[in-house]
């Protein structure tokens, strides 16, 4: 059963409505939350900005239509599943005029024990969700697609994972532990500190790392660093970034800029400013580890 943690966010008072449900317990080592988008009323929303945040998104896309912005729909779209892998660049997406979507966040590492393969393997990349998990995205589609409400559709989406719990393999201890280090402590951005304490060796926990969340210790570090940037800008819109800068343990607001650009694609000031018309919907009060 759904926990009771529920957040309905309203897309530029436009009519559509994006929710967000937390897992049942079981559920929550792998997964941060399920996510849905619908329209309640009036005209939709024009476009969202999905920036790195180190998760992996199962995607139904019922009603069709959802592509980058720039890409051409095709003429008579169909319901479609697929996965994101984890990416190191922002994409802003166009939203179909009546969207119905729902998704599936996984944490850093969590997909991977239900898909069986390397996170590695679709980096940077969107798959058909059947091609990485057979018989679970029609299954997927056709139950939330008779579902009344977004709480009924998250329903669903953990019904069908708990269903496939008992055939995990073991949690991968070694990623979780780093992702929930990186998370809590700036100290662990750096690598080196981290094996230090964890008393492994540097290519072991590259290996593990780049198995269960698709890229290196290094770059999770920086993912989870700029995680926290999004989250307290978002709370905290007129903070001095200074602050914030030092606060994430970056040596000033210069080097915060240039990083948080590198992952933003725009500056701190800008993606402030951009909210004003482009969507994003990642702030979520879930914790990735």
């Amino acid at each position: 059963m759904i926990m009771d943690r529920h957040m309905k966010t309203p897309i530029k008072n436009t009519g559509t409505l994006y929710s967000q449900f937390a897992p049942s317990p079981q559920l929550a080592p792998y997964v941060a939350c399920y996510w849905t988008i619908t329209r309640e009323h009036g005209e939709a929303a024009d476009k969202i900005r999905v920036l790195p945040d180190g998760c992996m998104d199962a995607i139904f896309d019922l009603s069709g239509g959802l592509a980058p912005l720039g890409v051409a729909r095709a003429a008579n779209p169909r319901p479609t599943a697929f996965i994101t892998g984890v990416s190191s660049t922002p994409e802003v997406i166009a939203l179909p005029k009546s969207p119905l979507i729902a998704g599936i966040r996984f944490k850093p590492g969590g997909a991977v024990p239900f898909l069986d393969i390397p996170a590695s393997e679709i980096a940077e990349k969107s798959v058909d969700l059947d091609s990485v998990l057979p018989n679970f995205s029609q299954l997927a589609i056709s139950l939330t697609g008779d579902a009344e409400t977004p709480g009924e559709m998250a329903q669903i989406m953990d019904r069908l994972l708990l269903e496939r719990l008992h055939l995990l393999p073991d949690t991968d201890n070694m990623t979780a532990f780093a992702v929930s280090a990186m998370t809590r402590n700036n100290n662990y951005q750096r690598v080196d500190a981290l094996v230090q304490d964890m008393g492994i060796s540097q290519k072991k926990l590259e290996r593990a790392v780049k198995h269960h969340a698709g890229m290196t210790p290094k770059r999770l570090g920086r993912t989870t660093r700029f995680v926290s940037a999004i989250r307290s800008l978002h709370a905290a819109p007129c903070r001095p970034l200074a602050d914030l800068a030092l606060d994430l343990g970056f040596t000033d607001q210069a080097h915060f800029n240039r990083d948080f650009k590198s992952m933003a694609g725009l500056t701190p000031t800008r993606w402030l400013a951009e909210r004003q018309d482009v969507d994003f919907l990642q702030y979520t009060p879930f914790n990735l580890a």
